[in-house]
This record gives C-alpha cells, structure tokens and sequence, in this order.
C-alpha cells in the first residue's frame, strides 16, 4: 500500500506500476485519509513577457503545447480554418482568454487581460497515469491536466475509485480522460470525470471516458460515476465487447453513451462478436443524443432502467440494418 501526503505532485512523465498484485492482494496508491493529493501532467508557465498590447508571451515548454489552462479554466485555441489541423497566427488572437504558439513562444491574451503571471497557467504535456499492472487499486485521488490521456486502465483487475479525473486535451486528436484499453474485469468506480475536448470543441474525438479493445476475458465496469463538460460522455474507439455502465450521471455532452462494434484497423481489427453492452440505471440529462449506436457489428446490447432526460433523442442508431440483431431496451424513461 503506498500512501499520498497532502500536496501537488508535478509529473515528469506518466506514473506507471513496475509490478501488479494478486487476488485478494492488490497493490493500493492512494491518498492520505482526509487529504487532498493532486497529479498534474502540465507545466505551470511563469516569466511572461509582454509581446503587443494585450498579448504576453513565454518560453515554449519541452513538449508541443495541446491545452492551456488559466487558473483551471481550459482557455480557447482558435482555429479559423477548420480543414487544417495548425497553430493559428498571432493575428487570430482577438479577443481575451485565446492562445496559441510557434517553435519557440507560447502567446496569449488573459481572460483578464492582465498579465499572465498574475494567474495560474497551465500547460499539459503528458498522461498522468498507466494502471499498466494487473491487481492495482487507485483510490482518492485528483489527476489534472493530461495530454492526450488523463487516467488509463491497459491491466486486468484494476480499479480506480472515488478520483477526480479532469482536463484534458489533445490538440485536434483524441483526448480521454479515463481510458480502457485492452483490459477485462477493472473498473472505475465512484469517480468524477469532467473538461475533455481537443482545442476546446465539442467534437467526435472529445471523449469524457473511451474504451477500446477491451472485454474479451470479461466485462469492464464504470459504475456510479459522474461524467460531465466534453464531447462524448462515455465513447469508444472500437473493438468493445462487455462494458457494463451502471448507476451513473452523465451530462452536458454531445452523446451520453456511444456504442460501436468490429475495427477494420488500429488496436483490435478483425475482432468479431463485439457490443454485448449494459447499460443499467443511468440518468442521461442534457445531450444531443443520450444513447448513441454510431456503427453495426454491435451484437446483444442492453439498454435497461435508464432516465434520458432534456435531450435532442434518447436512443438512436446510425444505420439500423447494419446491426445484426438489435438492442434490447426496456423500462427506459425519456
């Protein structure tokens, strides 16, 4: 068991675990009883210099900056062309709490614009945990500020419980908070996931929590948790057989839930047989679509006892003839 003091812990690189556990001997890291413990994947940036009028300027952290945070609030990166995926020129700044960057500087103008350092800004640079072992237990933790990933579960009989898991980003690719990738039987329990978007938009690839490849030596559980503040609330990248999402609250999201089947490529192409979801007891408020089943091949999904509430639609499917049999919904209010 490896106890946390109270504090801020700034990261050099991801925490992983060198060994696993056994069952009914997991190796647990967690937080003091009563205390509060913070992992940050960002670099706080000080020393401003002011550049022009409202814009102040720093030196440029080790790695490529894909989300900035004023006194943890996720600060704007304009992209006035849509089509290209590039820092924007200075010239695009125009109005406060907007930022972008070049090979040597970090530019920005403060949503008060004051300067900078008269604030708390952040700039994340790497994942904050890998629960890379089997039979680890996380507990009680706050994990801050990822790029790419925030927390990610790759081990089977691994739980991470009661953690506050929030900011992340990824430029204009892929970000997660939470992350199951090729395990069975763990779980995120009882935890808070919130504030996941590339460059600040509500897109496809703006996952709260994802999945992928993951399920096939049993199910994986998120259970009771919060979920808020991104673009997908729980989604997946393919590949997912048996995620079994209870008791949870999901808000403020494009689509609650999404659910898709086989890969053709990437991690878990070729896979077949995937889906066999339950989605049991979730209340899904305020998203475009709470339920969403984004392609076929998802087999025997079940989609039992969930409130949907102050949405565009409750459950919807891409291409109804594509899912080879279909879901199971029953005693769902909308």
């Amino acid at each position: 068991r490896v106890v946390l003091r109270a504090g801020e812990y700034r990261l050099d690189g991801p925490i992983q675990f060198p060994r696993g556990g056994e069952a009914g001997r997991p190796i647990t890291l967690c937080a003091a009883p009563g205390q509060y413990v913070a992992l940050l994947g960002s670099v706080r940036l000080t020393g401003w210099q002011n550049h022009a009028a409202n814009i102040w300027k720093v030196k440029h952290p080790p790695k490529h900056v894909k989300g900035l945070y004023e006194d943890s609030e996720r600060l704007t990166h304009p992209r006035p062309d849509w089509g290209k995926r590039e820092d924007p020129p200075l010239s695009e700044l125009k109005t406060p709490g907007t930022w972008t960057q070049d090979d040597d500087w970090v530019y920005l103008w403060s949503r008060e614009s004051d300067s900078p350092d008269q604030h708390r800004i952040e700039a994340s640079q790497h994942v904050v945990m890998n629960v890379n072992q089997p039979w680890i237990r996380v507990e009680g933790l706050h994990m801050f500020f990822g790029q790419n990933v925030v927390c990610e579960i790759t081990a089977d009989h691994c739980e991470v419980v009661a953690c506050e898991i929030a900011h992340c980003s990824n430029s204009v690719d892929n970000s997660y908070n939470a992350y199951f990738s090729g395990c069975s039987h763990s779980a995120f329990r009882d935890c808070r996931m919130h504030d996941s978007f590339y460059w600040g938009d509500h897109g496809s690839n703006s996952h709260t929590m994802s999945t992928i490849d993951c399920g096939d030596r049993g199910p994986n559980f998120v259970d009771g948790c919060e979920i808020f503040n991104g673009g997908l609330g729980i989604g997946t990248k393919g590949a997912v057989r048996e995620l079994v999402v209870t008791g949870c609250r999901i808000y403020d999201q494009v689509n609650g839930i999404v659910v898709s089947g086989e890969r053709s490529s990437g991690p878990g192409a070729g896979k077949t047989d995937r889906g066999h979801y339950l989605l049991y007891q979730n209340r899904i408020s305020d998203c475009e679509r709470g339920v969403w089943i984004s392609s076929g091949t998802t087999h025997q999904d079940r989609i039992w006892g969930n409130l949907i509430e102050r949405g565009g639609a409750g459950f919807a499917m891409r291409d109804v003839d594509a899912v080879p049999d279909r879901p199971h919904l029953a005693n769902n209010l909308f």
